[in-house]
């Protein structure tokens, strides 16, 4: 498994070029753009190194670093801060206390990023990314979404997946397998519509804003900014949360088509970010929004099967995010349990099996 870096820039288009340009490198990239968010990873995950914005919204770099060092496993966690501007003698000196591996003048050039975290984490072994694997065309009842995901993450793909369920159409962008933004056809899943669902502003609100949009004031965030509906924190937060929903309501999907354009990307997508693992994010799209019918029909099929742990390690476990219960359990796997057995149990071992 390649090294782990998680990423904590306020700046969301540089985190995001330094996300891609570390994922090209070969690395698994975590992001975060403030301290709690990266905390919160921090909690669940083990990266090899952090790199740190100085400059962060409510909590400073060096709140966020004095806070990791408190924890027994960030102790040593390497960790390379970037300030913006001029470094000065006294950043150096509160950077040194607090056990961090250097301070870099931000936005620092991509090639000296990738120095620097080749100089404490090592590099890569590269290879040439595989071809495609999965078919250009398919039916989900065929390959199920998640299945689907999971080979496209394994294929590494750069490149659009499209996907069709009756009057629903929707297509995920992925970089080197991650997916990254969302894009839907349906009315419904439109950033307004979701936000009045959430009754988070109103449907006067709403049409106002839109009426202003076609104006030319910006973007429909922007505008519900400017009329005082929400802060620009809050519409980060929903545009995340927004993205996500699109993305999950995908699994409920029983039946479907899907087709592949590697090298093709979506245009105004919603940004799912590059903070949840694929494995995680295929984990919580079963775990919510899989149907159960369709889970217990294939623990029916191969009753007389046999289930066997390939997880490894703790690190495994907290990847994907599973809650102690469902850790203790794939813990007691030995190869003795059948599927068929699976049928008996909660729900909840279910989804996670």
């Amino acid at each position: 498994m390649p090294a782990m870096l998680l990423c904590v820039q306020q700046d969301r288009e540089l985190g995001r070029l330094y996300a891609e340009a570390l994922l090209a490198e070969g690395y698994e990239v975590l992001c975060a753009h403030d301290g709690r968010g990266a905390l919160e990873i921090l909690s669940r995950q083990n990266p090899s190194l952090v790199v740190l914005d100085v400059y962060l919204p409510r909590q400073d770099g060096f709140e966020v670093l004095a806070e990791m060092r408190m924890r027994d496993a960030c102790k040593s966690l390497p960790v390379l801060l970037l300030s913006e501007g001029d470094v000065t003698d006294d950043i150096v000196t509160r950077a040194k206390k607090l056990g961090a591996l250097g301070v870099e003048s931000a936005p620092v050039e991509v090639e000296r990023l990738l120095a620097r975290i080749v100089e404490y984490v090592g590099p890569l072994e590269k290879e040439a990314a595989p071809a495609v694997q999965v078919s250009s065309d398919g039916n989900l009842q065929e390959t199920p979404f998640p299945e689907l995901l999971r080979r496209l993450h394994v294929d590494s793909l750069d490149g659009v997946l499209l996907l069709e369920h009756g009057r629903k159409k929707k297509a995920i962008e992925l970089q080197r397998g991650w997916p990254v933004s969302v894009k839907s056809n349906l009315i419904s899943e439109c950033f307004g519509s979701y936000l009045v669902h959430r009754g988070r502003c109103t449907k006067d609100e709403l049409d106002e804003s839109i009426k202003r949009m076609r104006t030319g004031e910006g973007l429909q965030g922007e505008v519900l900014v400017a009329m005082d509906v929400l802060d620009e924190e809050a519409v980060v937060e929903e545009l995340q949360v927004h993205a996500l929903e699109k993305f999950f309501e995908i699994f409920s999907w029983r039946d479907g088509r899907f087709n592949v354009r590697a090298g093709a990307h979506v245009q105004r997508g919603s940004s799912l970010g590059i903070q949840g693992h694929p494995s995680k994010l295929i984990v919580d799209g079963i775990r919510h929004r899989f149907p159960l019918k369709q889970i217990d029909r294939y623990f029916a099929m191969y009753h007389d099967a046999f289930l066997v742990s390939l997880v490894r390690s703790q690190g495994q476990i907290d990847l994907v995010g599973l809650a102690e219960e469902e850790a203790q359990w794939l813990r007691t796997l030995d190869g003795s349990k059948s599927l068929g057995a699976l049928l008996e149990s909660p729900e909840t071992i279910r989804r996670i099996a």
